[in-house]
């Protein structure tokens, strides 16, 4: 594999780039999500790596390998989460899953001053940092995000399904 690799480097510069979305679409309609998030890694796909861990995130939970996608959440640069605060969000949640809430919290200080969050999307900061006082978080700064998080939520959000692909998000 690595000398074919080479060969289609030395041989067809960028093809590579080219050839490896389609391996991961190809490793998806088979059904074999963690090859082809490893072939979008390579391919530096950022959008559609976030895409799939947003799709797959509650399959992995439910399996007991959410730490698999935080793995792929954790290749993407900060600077692409940045501008995408549903990702910022979907990797603060990952690492809140996975025991490593403090990771979570210091991404989420650091790119919230950055980023601009929605209603819907503060609420849910808000409520990942009330989950905190599990892991690390004192019982007032737990309490104050949980009733910030109240706070956001009595203000009414509408469920929708944007992309019309069954997953549901908060507006």
């Amino acid at each position: 594999q690595d000398l074919l690799r080479y060969e289609l480097r030395a041989t067809r510069p960028g093809a590579e780039r080219d050839l490896l979305p389609r391996a991961a679409a190809w490793h998806l309609e088979r059904g074999d999500t963690d090859e082809a998030a490893e072939y979008l890694i390579r391919a530096e796909n950022w959008p559609r790596i976030v895409a799939l861990a947003k799709a797959e995130g509650g399959r992995y939970f439910q399996a007991g390998q959410a730490t698999t996608v935080l793995r792929w959440m954790e290749e993407v640069p900060t600077e692409f989460l940045g501008s995408d605060p549903d990702g910022v969000l979907a990797v603060v949640i990952l690492h809140t899953m996975c025991g490593t809430a403090r990771a979570g919290e210091a991404l989420l200080d650091r790119l919230v001053s950055v980023i601009d969050l929605d209603g819907a999307q503060q609420a849910l900061a808000s409520v990942a940092r009330a989950t905190w006082l599990s892991y690390h978080a004192t019982p007032e700064r737990a309490e104050a995000a949980g009733e910030q998080a109240l706070r956001l939520l009595d203000e009414g959000f509408e469920v929708v399904d944007e992309a019309g692909d069954g997953l549901e998000g908060i507006k």
